[in-house]
């Protein structure tokens, strides 16, 4: 009986692998000379290193809503058509108000004239002439900080942030990952439950960082200097105002925003 069974069984089973190549599909052909048609423009006539260098020492940085953004879109839509593609065209979307800057010039008089080296946030508003103000180190961590400050910030430019050692700049800023870290970049540990995500984090820097904003506008806060978080002379900028057409809402504040 045991004879039996198992050659069925293995009657089934040849009938099985029998069956395997009639249900496989047919492999393509590959076409090798539209294979190395393509290779040979990568590797010839490639103009990654043309449309990288337009993009970025031509027409710059190109911040939603940004004229330089606009710039960016158009030329893109245009190489697109040049090169053939059929409908190339650009598609609107809502954003709100867009924003740009000509020039940034910050300078401590004293006690000697320095010139600093420092961005505007996005969506801040400009000033129609050069302004000064006595500085002033304030450290505001929460709402609750309001009331000590308030009636003393007037015409006052805020230091927010504590100051930082800086590095030598010796290493390069950009580097190559190896595979073994890149292996551990994957490792991702999720948060617990009793411990508070990144979102619900943001949320909180959202929230405080409205109210800041909001607090130092009536408190006539002439601006705010915030320290960037990059070494070798790297400015790491966001958002600081709104993007909201009628201006009714404010960005968070980063941490990590340029000086």
């Amino acid at each position: 009986m045991s004879r039996n069974l198992i050659s069925s069984s293995t009657l089934a089973l040849v009938a099985c692998w029998a069956l395997l190549p009639a249900a496989l599909p047919a492999r393509e052909a590959v076409d090798w000379a539209m294979v190395n048609k393509i290779r040979g423009e990568g590797l010839h006539r490639s103009q990654v290193m043309t449309i990288l260098g337009h993009l970025t020492d031509e027409i710059g940085p190109r911040l939603t809503g940004s004229p330089q953004l606009k710039e960016a879109n158009e030329w893109t839509r245009q190489q697109l058509a040049e090169w053939g593609l059929e409908n190339a065209h650009l598609e609107a979307f809502e954003f709100g108000r867009g924003w740009s800057f000509s020039r940034a010039s910050v300078h401590m008089l004293a006690p000697r004239e320095t010139p600093l080296l420092a961005l505007p946030k996005a969506w801040t508003p400009g000033t129609r002439k050069a302004v000064r103000g006595a500085v002033e180190k304030v450290a505001i961590e929460s709402a609750e900080d309001f009331d000590k400050y308030r009636g003393k910030l007037a015409g006052k430019i805020l230091f927010l942030d504590d100051g930082r050692e800086l590095e030598d700049g010796g290493e390069p800023v950009v580097r190559r990952f190896s595979d073994g870290e890149l292996g551990e970049l994957e490792a991702f540990e999720i948060p617990g439950e009793g411990r508070p995500s990144y979102r619900q984090r943001a949320r909180k820097r959202w929230r405080f960082g409205r109210q800041l904003n909001e607090f130092l506008v009536e408190e006539k806060a002439l601006a705010t200097v915030e320290i960037s978080s990059r070494d070798g002379g790297l400015l790491r900028v966001m958002g600081g105002g709104s993007r909201e057409p009628d201006g009714s809402s404010f960005s968070h504040r980063s941490r990590d925003a340029g000086s």
